[in-house]
């Protein structure tokens, strides 16, 4: 039976969840489609021994086994029959939303199968003898795995799907408070390591400098990779290749001894591929060290990269430099585009990774049959190994791991306490303050006299306490960034930074409703301040309340108005570090291009006199700025037009609010 359902998985780019969901009650059997390849042939039926969905992701790093489910055949037919079920209904009846990405029901299923595997060794064979005279044995199951508070809730909400689903018939209510009494104490919520400022400036140090050299070496390197590929397709031996090797000077097999089991013919064995693909995945590290860096980027998001990802754009006679891909986490796991603005030293790991991975783009896109595959075939991760009977076509993200562990081990710097060399990235006494200060609830501990352990999350977590904590910005900035769907998941990145530790609280419910009332009565007494007095605004928004008022037009009668619109949503007020914003939504990539203008030209901004006092302290560090590229004969007419714009822009601020000065001689300077 060819099911009508089964069109709504037909893989497309725009994913299922564009698809409206039909209304099915069919019993599935055996003839029942469960997945299809990416022609639209049938690939899994109901029976099958694995469910594939590989075909229904655009992710260029998504590896295979996250989106297959396979049956275990030791489990009972009543198990297998009951989960088959729970899988089916999760896919497409009961809880399959609009909202629900597939990992995420692959994930259940996981979940249910180990529940199903380990309730059968304790003698629950048939599904339905799982009821609620077995909750204990079931809370012992748990509690016995050593699971997070958040697994534990993931294995309770299972079992309450597997009774919704008529396969079991237990039942859980109030699953938050039992699975925190289910949880380990030793498991409670984890933070990646933020790497101290020094430790991170090496670290990152000798990334740039790597992507540096190859960058200058780029042409040569892919040279030398596409010509050991091509060596090894022909008759070969090991002299030859171990002669070609040595003739470029980047990897050497001169001490090759054939072992037992490996390479033991000279005329089959691929010598130095450990070597030579171990190399190529070192530089594709230190690229994505740089940008994740400069950027934040998670590992998954680098596979999206491709070779016109750099890219530039100028505002406010401002250029900013930024990298275009995708990101899956705001659609439940559809790439969605998303820019990342980053340091111009970015474009450098691009044209690196561009190059040396020239011969395997082209390679895939020779043998491309459908858009799917062109779609890959564009991505700089690829694996150096493009032409194995895999689907997945990118370096794997332990591959990856395994390379950026070894970056901390290469560098060499000078400890500011001592004066001494020092070689590997390690933690030093003069490191443990900020250390313990920045990871506070740390994920792992990092001895003194250790290497860092370098883990790819880490950029992620350092760039924002880095961000904040020097006041290039705030959580909002990070947020967009960062491509996160809740500010607070930003604040988490970014707390402990020393210009957040006010942040630094372990939020319980009650502190939680305290806060938020707090900050309801914050934002009620600056509004009154905007709409009911009559200080002095400036900024898009505030010029316009001002001549409102002015005119006897008055948005709000009274504090109480104000306070029971902020209530109810209809008015909000975000801080975005130079002004105020009626915005909220303030994210906006002007406030960090160039926060001295931006102020001008935002149409919700708003300005107290206390903001002016900023604008004039930032005159006089952009006044600074001119004069020395002016004294030093620096020729960057883009700089000193971004420095004269800014500096008058501050003057037209202050002279609105009526704050005495004498205007800059910019004739004098010259």
């Amino acid at each position: 039976m060819k099911s009508e359902l089964m069109r709504r998985f037909i893989p497309s780019e725009n994913g299922d969840n564009d698809l409206k969901r039909p209304v099915f009650t069919a019993v599935p059997n055996e003839n029942t489609i469960i997945s299809y390849e990416e022609s639209g042939t049938p690939l899994s039926y109901y029976t099958s021994g694995e469910w594939d969905f590989y075909a229904y992701t655009f992710k260029r790093g998504a590896r295979e086994y996250g989106y297959r489910i396979i049956w275990d055949e030791s489990l009972s037919p009543e198990w297998l029959q009951g989960l088959r079920r729970f899988a089916y209904e999760l896919l497409w009846e009961y809880e399959r939303t609009n909202s629900t990405a597939i990992t995420t029901v692959i994930n259940k299923v996981q979940i249910a199968t180990r529940l199903a595997k380990t309730v059968s060794e304790h003698g629950i064979t048939i599904p339905s003898q799982l009821d609620n005279t077995k909750r204990e044995m079931v809370f012992y199951i748990i509690k016995k795995r050593n699971l997070s508070q958040r697994t534990c809730e993931d294995y309770l909400s299972v079992l309450n799907s597997l009774s919704r689903a008529s396969v079991t018939n237990l039942t859980f209510t109030s699953i938050g408070k039992l699975a925190k009494k289910l949880s380990s104490k030793s498991k409670g919520k984890k933070q990646t390591l933020a790497i101290p400022e020094s430790i991170a400036c090496a670290i990152y140090g000798q990334a740039i400098s790597e992507v540096e050299r190859y960058h200058a070496e780029r042409h040569r390197l892919a040279e030398f990779f596409s010509g050991y590929i091509k060596l090894l397709s022909q008759a070969y031996t090991y002299a030859s290749v171990r002669d070609y090797l040595n003739s470029y000077g980047y990897v050497s097999i001169t001490n090759f001894e054939p072992s037992k089991y490996r390479e033991s013919k000279e005329n089959t064995a691929k010598f130095g591929w450990d070597t030579v693909s171990g190399f190529y995945n070192d530089i594709q590290a230190a690229c994505g060290a740089m940008i994740s860096s400069t950027t934040g980027m998670r590992i998954n998001e680098w596979y999206e990269l491709t070779p016109d990802s750099y890219q530039t754009r100028t505002f406010n006679k401002t250029t900013v430099c930024y990298l275009v891909g995708s990101v899956s986490k705001l659609k439940k796991g559809i790439p969605k585009p998303h820019a990342w603005v980053c340091a111009p030293q970015t474009e450098l790991a691009i044209d690196v990774l561009k190059a040396i991975s020239e011969y395997q783009r082209e390679s895939l896109m020779s043998q491309a049959q459908t858009d799917k595959d062109k779609h890959f075939a564009q991505s700089l991760f690829l694996k150096f190994d493009v032409n194995d009977n895999k689907r997945n076509k990118a370096t794997s993200s332990s591959a990856l791991t395994t390379a950026l562990k070894k970056l901390p081990h290469r560098v060499t710097y000078i400890s500011k306490e001592t004066g001494e060399s020092i070689v590997g990235a390690k933690m030093l006494p003069e490191h443990l303050e900020e250390y313990q200060k920045l990871n506070n609830q740390r994920s792992e501990n990092v001895e003194i006299g250790e290497v860092w352990p370098l883990l790819s999350h880490q950029f992620r977590r350092t760039f924002a306490v880095f961000y904040v904590r020097n006041g290039f910005g705030n959580f909002m900035q990070i947020k967009q960034q960062f491509a996160h769907v809740k500010v607070a998941m930003s604040m988490w990145y970014g707390r402990n930074s020393e210009l957040a530790t006010s942040l630094d609280l372990r939020i319980d419910d009650d502190i939680q409703d305290a806060i938020e009332e707090m900050n309801i009565e914050l934002m009620t007494e600056v509004l009154s301040d905007i709409y009911l007095t009559d200080k002095k605004l400036s900024g898009g928004a505030g010029k316009s309340i001002d001549a409102k008022k002015r005119a006897g037009i008055h948005v709000f009668g009274s504090r109480e108005e104000i306070e029971i619109a902020v209530r109810n949503g209809s008015i909000t007020l975000v801080d975005n570090g130079t002004s105020l914003c009626l915005n909220p939504s303030c994210g906006r990539l002007s406030c960090q291009i160039d926060p001295s203008t931006s102020t001008l030209q935002c149409k919700d901004d708003i300005l107290f006199d206390q903001h002016i006092e900023q604008q004039a302290q930032l005159r006089q560090r952009l006044i600074r700025r001119l004069e020395n590229l002016i004294s030093g004969e620096i020729n960057q007419p883009n700089m000193i037009s971004k420095l004269t714009v800014g500096i008058k822009a501050c003057e037209k601020l202050m002279e609105n609010h009526d704050v005495t000065f004498s205007p800059y001689d910019f004739k004098g300077a010259a």
